[in-house]
């Protein structure tokens, strides 16, 4: 095109707006914005009429280029010269701030659009809405949409998956479903990518029924369910503590040749083990190895959640050496269920090993837990290692509290070590830790030794 215009002013020959307006259309198709804006310059410069096309055509050529800037420079000169914007102009100069990240300009015109009362299009809305859902304005995108559906603007299927993806950003699920529901009654051309974001959406709203209903539309629509898709569903199913509908979902995956991977795996197994149905957990476990599905560390936290509230800590325990033979990361989390597991075993070498791994790993260290160690050492009559976890506790700057106290001090008593047990009474009232002396759980002997103890550290002045 520019070659042709270069012919023509040498020969002589006399341009016109029209030629001019299609040589800068021939630009924007080639997204050379520069020649485009090179043209219209020359154009104004030989003393033509400027026309709403021939800016149009530029103001394309920078939203092909990316020259979101230009566009609106191009839009403000319109107005410097008085040449009348359309709903192209703007579709256009959105389109560039869209694709550019530029949302909060995008908006900005879209309000010029329509204080200049331009009809809104199919564009308009995609560009809009799309973005402000890239720019994280979710209210304002399902704000546009409201505007755009009361002015009867139809949307396309794309335009449609951006507006789901606005409704899950501020957990509008029923906006998201009407919709789903519209395109579906339009018998539109609907993706899976809509439908993943819808079911998304009510997952995450707690609205399981609607999401396995819109699972089960997805199939009547001919679409294949995918991965995504169940993962969203069985995700419903897992905040819902719905295990027996998050296993009859994982039946149609596997029936259906439908690819599993961790993410729903998991969200079945938390759906059980939530539920107390320890064997379930277990029993997806299976269906992982048998299909090669990795197993991560939140699969094992689960599986051992799990079977330690089931009362399985054999088990549990196994899954916590599996766990780490693998060379999965153990967090405190985790290290707490497995040690709570031995207390009801009564392992107490166990659970003071953990306790020594967790440090060793960096792994913090908590109040909570470190009771519970303590407490196992006190039934078993381990009353050095129940110190030995409370100078664990001082080395890691882990709170001392009152019922960790209590236990040690029993501890030291059911061992027979009565004058420890008094020493770790006057160590505990200098720290300002107070002990309810009815509460402990000591023979009538050291009750009276406990009592005159705390009446006599009471007295002092430095503990006043």
């Amino acid at each position: 095109a520019l070659d042709v215009l270069g012919d023509l002013h040498r020969h002589a020959v006399e341009l016109n707006a029209i030629v001019c307006s299609a040589a800068i259309s021939a630009c924007a198709r080639a997204s050379s914005w520069g020649a485009a804006l090179g043209l219209l310059i020359s154009t104004e410069g030989q003393g033509l009429p400027m026309s709403t096309s021939a800016f149009n055509a530029a103001v394309s050529a920078c939203n092909k280029g990316g020259e979101w800037a230009q566009a609106i420079e191009l839009l403000r000169y319109m107005e410097h010269s008085r040449v009348s914007q359309d709903t192209i102009t703007f579709n256009s100069a959105m389109s560039a701030c869209e694709k550019a990240g530029q949302w909060t300009k995008a908006v900005e015109l879209f309000s010029s659009m329509d204080a200049q009362r331009l009809e809104f299009d199919t564009i308009t809305c995609a560009a809009v809405v799309s973005a402000c859902t890239k720019g994280g304005a979710w209210a304002l995108a399902v704000e546009v949409l409201g505007d755009m559906a009361s002015r009867g603007i139809e949307m396309s299927p794309m335009s449609c998956t951006v507006a789901i993806s606005a409704c899950a950003g501020v957990g509008d699920w029923s906006q998201a479903v009407r919709l789903l529901d519209a395109m579906v009654d339009k018998k539109a051309d609907i993706g899976k990518p809509a439908f993943g974001k819808a079911i998304s959406v009510c997952a995450a709203s707690g609205q399981w029924v609607m999401a396995i209903g819109l699972l089960n539309s997805m199939a009547r629509s001919c679409l294949e369910t995918d991965t995504i898709a169940y993962s969203a569903a069985l995700s419903a199913c897992q905040k819902a503590e719905n295990w027996t509908w998050a296993l009859g979902l994982l039946t149609e995956m596997r029936r259906g040749g439908v690819g599993m991977d961790t993410i729903s795996c998991n969200a079945i197994m938390a759906a059980c083990e939530k539920c107390r149905v320890w064997e379930m957990a277990v029993g997806v476990l299976g269906i992982m190895v048998d299909e090669a599905v990795r197993l991560d560390e939140i699969t094992y936290g689960i599986l051992i959640s799990a079977c330690e509230k089931g009362g399985e800590w054999r088990k549990a325990l196994q899954l916590f050496n599996a766990m780490a033979r693998q060379g999965n990361k153990v967090d405190e989390i985790t290290y707490g269920v497995v040690i709570n597991a031995c207390r009801q075993s009564g392992d107490w070498p166990t659970a003071v090993r953990l306790l020594g791994t967790m440090i060793g790993d960096s792994v913090n260290l908590n109040t909570i837990t470190c009771s519970i160690v303590v407490g196992i050492c006190e039934k078993a009559r381990e009353w050095m290692w129940a110190l030995e976890v409370l100078r664990a506790m001082e080395h890691q700057d882990v709170a001392l509290d009152a019922i960790v106290c209590n236990v040690a001090i029993s501890a030291c008593e059911k061992g027979g070590a009565w004058k420890t047990a008094v020493d770790l009474l006057d160590v505990i009232a200098g720290r300002g830790i107070e002990l309810d002396t009815g509460s402990l759980r000591v023979d009538p002997l050291a009750s009276l030794i406990f009592a005159y103890r705390v009446k006599h550290i009471l007295e002092l002045p430095s503990c006043a």
